[in-house]
């Protein structure tokens, strides 16, 4: 378990208060309270998410300490690594203007639930959302607007997201595993080869989701 003086330091060098602290990591402010007054013993599920939100915004916090991180290029692992690259996205745009999430590759059949959840969650912030998918898919779940088709013979289940100065890949091994990269011109550069697929697809004319973002 971290020492709760962590927490609390932590939250001062990102400038946070307890309530910023919920709305990043999803715990009650109450919550964080009994946590770091030595009240209550919080679950290790809800110390996990205290950890995530705080390393999103480059802070680790270790038994040492609290240190700040190198988030040039960043390694998500394990089932849940697309939900905490969802969450990334949600964190690093909502107080941006203007903003967007593009995916390439993407199937929304295969959204799970938490992940329609967080696709929700980053629209109701104002940030938009385009995809590219497989010719012929009409399981949609946004606007028709937001879709280009991708020719069957070059589309792979493989999803990449390009979102600010973020570029995501996954890859699937023994393991899934997500690298985010944080460099202006290489998400750019990913983000003009989106731009050119797009422009050359064809929009879908109908939907047959059963469930709507």
């Amino acid at each position: 378990m971290i020492d709760r003086k962590y927490i609390r330091g932590a939250r001062a060098i990102l400038g946070w208060s307890r309530d910023d602290l919920s709305d990043e990591s999803g715990v009650p402010a109450v919550t964080i309270k009994t946590f770091e007054t030595g009240d209550k013993i919080p679950t290790l599920e809800t110390v996990n998410k205290i950890l995530s939100a705080f390393h999103r915004h480059h802070i680790k916090i270790t038994a040492n300490g609290v240190e700040e991180v190198d988030d040039s290029v960043t390694v998500i692992e394990g089932e849940n690594s697309f939900i905490k690259l969802l969450e990334d996205v949600y964190s690093y745009l909502k107080d941006e203007a203007d903003e967007e999430l593009l995916i390439l590759n993407a199937d929304d059949s295969k959204s799970p639930q938490d992940v329609i959840n967080l696709y929700r969650r980053i629209r109701s912030a104002g940030i938009g959302m385009r995809q590219l998918v497989e010719e012929g898919n009409t399981y949609l779940m946004g606007d028709l607007d937001e879709y280009r088709y991708i020719s069957k013979q070059y589309f792979v289940n493989r999803v990449s997201l390009i979102y600010g100065d973020k570029y995501a890949v996954i890859a699937r091994g023994a393991e899934k595993k997500i690298t985010i990269f944080k460099d202006f011109e290489t998400a750019e550069a990913q983000r003009n080869l989106f731009e050119i697929v797009w422009s050359h697809g064809e929009k879908p004319t109908e939907s047959v989701a059963d469930e709507r973002f």
